[in-house]
Order: structure tokens, then sequence, then C-alpha cells
């Protein structure tokens, strides 16, 4: 029996003493130091160039020899279902200014 009270009266104690908290009279210590800005500005980045875009259909072609119907820039070399002769290369509602048309069976190679 002595024992059973000893053990209440230990767990009574440390639920005591862990549910203290620190007195308001004890100030905080700020334990972080005090850091000073010892960095170097750092150089002004180089800006990159931009890159020189060149469309394949700039190029000279090397090589063109087209299966079927015949070698075109940007529009249609002759007409079949949805392709008009002479209208802009279009898929999907999406225009090909610069577009390349061959029809296999083709050769084609650029300089």
């Amino acid at each position: 029996m002595k024992t059973n009270k000893l053990i209440i009266v230990l767990l009574v104690a440390i639920v005591v003493a862990s549910c203290s908290s620190t007195p308001a009279s004890v100030p905080t210590k700020n334990l972080s130091p005090t850091l000073e800005n010892t960095s170097t500005p750092s150089p002004t980045a180089t800006p990159i160039p931009q890159p020189v875009w060149v469309y394949v259909s700039d190029l000279q072609p090397n090589l063109a020899m087209v299966g079927y119907w015949s070698f075109a820039i940007g529009k249609y070399p002759g007409g079949e279902g949805s392709m008009v002769k002479g209208r802009m290369i279009q898929n999907d509602h999406q225009s090909y200014p610069h577009g390349l048309f061959v029809h296999a069976p083709s050769n084609f190679a650029m300089i």
C-alpha cells in the first residue's frame, strides 16, 4: 500500500513539474548571434543573346526528289481532299507559312 501511494505521489510530482512554466520574472535569452552582412555584391549577369532563327524553308535544297506532286514551301502544290492548291499548309486549324511539302515517296536534303 505504501508503494502505491509513493508511485502516485511521484507521478503527481512529475506531472506538476512538466506542467509548470518558467516564471515571468526570468527574462528569456536570445541565443542567436547578431549577424553582420559580410557578403560582397555579385557581378551583374551577362545577358544571354537570343538565338538567330533560321527556317529550313529559307535554306537551299541540295536534293529534292518528290514522288508525287512537287516540292513546295508554305503552300500546297496540288489539291486533294482538304488540300487546296496554292493555299497555306494547315493541320488541325494551325497554319505553317514556312512548312515544307513533300509527298511520299520522296528524298529531300538541305545544304
